[in-house]
C-alpha cells in the first residue's frame, strides 16, 4: 500500500524550513540544494511540491504576511490607541529576529513581483490592510486624547507603513539593525508632532 502524503502539510514544512534556512544562512545561501540538505531529501523531491524557487518564495511571502497579521492580532488584543499602534508597528519593522528574517523574504518577493508582475496585488492588499489597522488605532488615540483630532490619520498610517517598508528594504540590503531602529524611532517622532 503506497504511503499517503499530505501535500499541503509537506509544502508548509518546506516553507518553514526555508524560513529557518534564510535566518541561519541568509537569502543568498538559501538555495534549493541547501534546503534539500536541511530537509534530508533529494533536490528532485523538493520540486514535487513547488515548481521552482520563485513559487517557493511566493509561498514563503504568503506565510510571513499571515504570520505577521497573526502576531499583530495577538499583540494588540488588550491594547488600544497609540499603545496598540506601536505594538502593531513593531511586528512589521525588522527589529526582532523573526521580523528580520521576514524582511529578507519580503524584499526578495517584492523584487520577484516587480520583475515578473506576479502577485503584486497580494502585496498591496496586505500593506493596505495593515495601514487600515494602524489608522483605526490612531482614531482610537484621538478618542483617548492621545493625539490631536486635526491629525491627518490616514497620512500618518501610510507614512508608518512606508517607513516600515523602507526599513525592511534597508535591512535586507545592509543587515543594519541600528538603521531599522532609527527609522522606527522616526515614526515616533512624527507622532509626537501630532500630539496635542
Amino acid at each position: 500500500m503506497p504511503k499517503i502524503v499530505d501535500h499541503e502539510a509537506r509544502r508548509n514544512s518546506i516553507v518553514r524550513a526555508f524560513l529557518e534556512l534564510v535566518g541561519e544562512q541568509g537569502m543568498a545561501e538559501a538555495n534549493s540544494r541547501a534546503l534539500a540538505r536541511k530537509l534530508d531529501i533529494s533536490n528532485s523531491l523538493l520540486w514535487r511540491y513547488f515548481d521552482d524557487m520563485n513559487q517557493l518564495i511566493e509561498q514563503a511571502y504568503t506565510t510571513i504576511t499571515e504570520d505577521t497579521s497573526t502576531r499583530i492580532q495577538y499583540a494588540v488584543e488588550h491594547a488600544s490607541g497609540l499603545h496598540a499602534f506601536n505594538l502593531a508597528l513593531d511586528e512589521i519593522f525588522p527589529i526582532s529576529e523573526v521580523s528580520r528574517v521576514e524582511a529578507k523574504i519580503a524584499v526578495s518577493f517584492w523584487g520577484l513581483a516587480v520583475s515578473t508582475h506576479s502577485q503584486a496585488s497580494v502585496t498591496l492588499d496586505e500593506l493596505n490592510e495593515w495601514s487600515s489597522q494602524l489608522e483605526g488605532f490612531l482614531q482610537q488615540a484621538v478618542e483617548l486624547g492621545e493625539i490631536s483630532a486635526s491629525a491627518p490619520l490616514r497620512d500618518l498610517a501610510q507614512m508608518a507603513i512606508s517607513t516600515a517598508i523602507q526599513a525592511q528594504v534597508e535591512y535586507a540590503m545592509t543587515h543594519s539593525e541600528n538603521r531599522a531602529r532609527t527609522l522606527r524611532e522616526s515614526v515616533d517622532a512624527v507622532l509626537r508632532l501630532a500630539g496635542k
